[in-house]
């Protein structure tokens, strides 16, 4: 089984703040943990991982902008920064906050695409059954013109 005063110690530096945050393998030495040990621990690590497919992007977004943000801010304020590095940081804020935005655009018009298809099929599936027929050999005769099918 895993040593449990290794994990605790583990458990108590990821919840340490970032001050005091120190590399995983200077808190537990992982090469001496058999396989069984390393499986259970990573099934645990993934249990206190976020669910990627149920990730809110937009609050996501909205935290890296105020990241950047505050890095922006502290690097204004600090008057001893060259301004050759301050430009640098304002250059790479745009850049990120650019990225962002398009990310963002992106995410949306591809949800706005899943919303228009599911109202297709939707509107497909209320018509006449020679209807749907001639509407799908349509669609499947355009899609192929098209190069999507």
């Amino acid at each position: 089984m895993i040593d449990e005063t290794k994990f605790a110690q583990l458990r108590d530096s990821l919840r340490a703040t970032h001050q005091t945050q120190k590399d995983v393998s200077t808190v537990v030495d992982l090469g001496s943990l058999t396989l069984e040990q390393l499986s259970k621990l990573r099934d645990e690590i993934n249990e206190l991982l976020p669910d990627t497919g149920r990730m809110d992007l937009h609050k996501e977004l909205a935290t890296q902008y105020r990241i950047i943000k505050n890095y922006q801010s502290d690097v204004l304020q600090d008057t001893e920064t060259p301004a050759n590095q301050v430009a640098q940081v304002m250059n790479a804020t745009v850049s990120a906050l650019g990225q962002l935005i398009k990310m963002q655009e992106s995410l949306e018009r591809v949800e706005a695409f899943k919303a228009m298809e599911s109202c297709l099929i939707e509107a497909v599936g209320l018509l006449p059954d020679d209807a749907k027929a001639r509407f799908l050999d349509e669609y499947e005769e355009m899609a192929q013109t098209k190069g999507l099918a």
